[in-house]
């Protein structure tokens, strides 16, 4: 198994035994404003723009916030190579979860992204020098912003 499947590893526990009420036509269609983009581009920083030497990631709930807003609640840091782990419940407004990928690895969601995406029946963004891309809640894998996505995303609706 690849060192990059592990990265969901402690929230698939808890996933397997709650249900979420939000509806399915809501889960999977998340856009990615300027803001939403902007929040991306601060985790990936946080990951020191996947060069970090030892491979951290860095990763996030994305919740729904009042006055119709969303953003970010980030997770506890563990500074292990290549994963990030939750440990407890889901947030009760948590509608996504994003996480970054180092560049050297795959900026794809990887075959744990996917299992985790349809156990917790959330989309699960994974953010890269290579580009957003999502896994929605049956699996279905969509990029969303291409390679240099990061030169607006820097400087946006701060």
């Amino acid at each position: 198994m690849r060192a990059i499947e592990f990265l969901l590893v402690g929230i698939l526990a808890v996933a397997r035994y709650q249900v979420l009420q939000t509806p399915q036509e809501n889960r999977d269609s998340i856009a990615i404003t300027c803001e939403m983009e902007h929040e991306f581009y601060r985790l990936w920083a946080a990951s020191e723009f996947g060069r970090h030497p030892a491979a951290i990631e860095r990763a996030a709930w994305i919740v729904n916030l009042p006055r119709n807003q969303r953003g970010l609640m980030n997770w506890p840091q563990s500074l292990e190579s290549v994963r990030e782990e939750w440990k407890g419940a889901l947030p009760g407004n948590a509608i996504a979860l994003v996480h970054t990928h180092p560049n050297f690895a795959d900026p794809k969601p990887s075959r744990g992204d996917v299992k985790a995406a349809r156990q917790i029946r959330l989309p699960i963004y994974t953010v890269s020098r290579s580009g957003i891309w999502v896994v929605t809640s049956d699996g279905t894998i969509v990029a969303l912003l291409g390679e240099r996505w990061y030169e607006s995303a820097a400087n946006s609706c701060r």
